[in-house]
């Protein structure tokens, strides 16, 4: 057998790590299918083809020199359900007929524990899952079908949703919140993915990974908040109907897809399986993953800050000062509970960022946000070119600068009022417990 491998979605976020990993061995060629630029940097070894997976034609050549195929792409988030079939599952038919035409032998496919769920009639990213598995299953192809958990880490789609949850002034959990979730690490997915490819012992069987800690979906977000605070449990199947039928008239616009509220309302753990429980002592637990995840949680404090200050994003060389203050002295900053609840919600936006800072200039002076924000400020000024921006003189005369001051004010008012009504409640009731 060939050892090469022709991967798909190699530029994302767990195939990113898969490509790394993959690559290490120069005895092996990886052969990637994506649809943009090819990162720079690359071994030797790995080679890029641009194409569609509905295209077979632009990369069956490739194919022809390929002993596995690792198929990873997929169309996730938020999209019509005509997108998740076109591209889950008639993507993976096209590519699945191309490699047995080619000599193929194996076909390694990443699906999703959502495939197990009772209940899919929203779900239409499962529906697509499932009927890809379902024409992998019935191939003549050795083939191995995966189905992992939610992942987690820095990057993860997932996880920034939840977090958004649990940082929001109440935590909002769609149904009773005992949901079973066993979430796993980017980086230990990356490595089972890569074991695979490497042993015959469990062709033709699906694999169920998750990491090694089961919690009911409440628990997970109360670990993820900064801080104590209430939770709102919601009736998770009205709520599921109603988007159900807005996502026909709205669909992006919608903050939460019905099919998304699946993972509140059904368990989302695995089957016991003697080569992933070998692997789950070596992988992270729970807090060993949001710790690592943290510094997605950094870098999107300085973009945010950076944003609400001047306007535009910081720059590498920013967001790295920035990084290395908190290595060095973020247990200075002796944060309570509404600090770093205060933080998690400055972060979510300039918005968000602008009305805690106004919140904090006046009823919260010594804040974390504060300092964060001074920090930003401080490194935004000493670097170009987001120095020239604060440095601007804005045109428009004394007449110009009196109506900029009227509606500076104005706005400060209305934030600090508006702010004064969402923290005040929270800075109480933390303040009671």
């Amino acid at each position: 057998m060939d050892g090469s491998i022709f991967l798909t979605g190699a530029t994302g976020f767990l195939g990113s790590r898969v490509l790394t990993r993959l690559s290490r061995n120069p005895q092996r060629t990886v052969i990637c299918l994506i649809r943009g630029t090819p990162p720079q940097g690359q071994p030797p070894n790995v080679r890029f083809v641009r194409g569609d997976l509905l295209d077979p034609a632009v990369y069956a050549q490739a194919l022809a020199g390929c002993g596995t195929v690792l198929h990873l792409a997929a169309a996730t988030g938020k999209n019509a359900p005509a997108e998740y079939m076109r591209v889950n599952r008639d993507g993976t038919k096209a590519l699945l007929e191309a490699a047995g035409r080619a000599g193929v032998e194996r076909f390694l496919f990443v699906s999703t524990i959502a495939v197990k769920f009772p209940d899919k009639s929203h779900y239409y990213y499962a529906q697509s899952k499932q009927l890809a598995e379902e024409a992998i299953t019935q191939s003549q192809l050795q083939w191995i079908v995966v189905r992992p958990t939610m992942i987690f880490g820095s990057g993860s789609p997932v996880l920034q949703g939840l977090t958004r949850l649990a940082t929001l002034l109440f935590v909002p959990v769609f149904g009773d919140g005992r949901t079973l979730v066993q979430p796993i690490f980017v980086d230990d997915l990356a490595d089972c993915l890569t074991g695979m490819c490497d042993t015959r012992d469990l062709d033709r069987h699906t694999i169920e990974i998750g990491g090694p800690e089961v919690l009911s979906i409440e628990n997970l977000l109360m670990r993820m908040r900064p801080g104590a605070a209430p939770i709102l449990h919601l009736p998770a199947q009205p709520i599921s109907a109603s988007l159900g039928f807005l996502e026909t008239f709205l669909g992006p616009l919608l903050p939460v897809t019905a099919g998304q509220l699946c993972s509140f309302t059904n368990d989302g753990t695995v089957a016991a399986n003697p080569w992933v429980r070998d692997r789950q002592t070596r992988m992270k637990d729970i807090d060993e993953m949001l710790r690592l995840s943290q510094t997605d949680q950094i870098e999107r404090e300085c973009r945010t800050y950076s944003r609400c200050l001047i306007g535009q994003d910081p720059t590498g060389y920013v967001i790295q000062k920035y990084r290395n203050f908190h290595r060095q002295l973020e247990n200075d900053l002796a944060l309570d509970r509404f600090d770093r609840f205060l933080i998690a919600a400055s972060a979510r936006s300039p918005f968000w960022a602008r009305l805690a800072d106004s919140y904090a200039s006046l009823l919260r002076k010594n804040s974390g946000v504060r300092k964060k924000l001074v920090l930003t400020l401080a490194l935004l000024e000493c670097t170009p070119p987001s120095s020239e921006a604060l440095d601007r003189v804005p045109g428009g005369g004394p007449l110009g600068a009196a109506l900029r001051l009227g509606l500076g004010a104005m706005q400060y008012a209305l934030t600090l009022l508006l702010a004064a009504i969402i923290f005040t409640p929270a800075r109480l009731w933390m303040s009671e417990r």
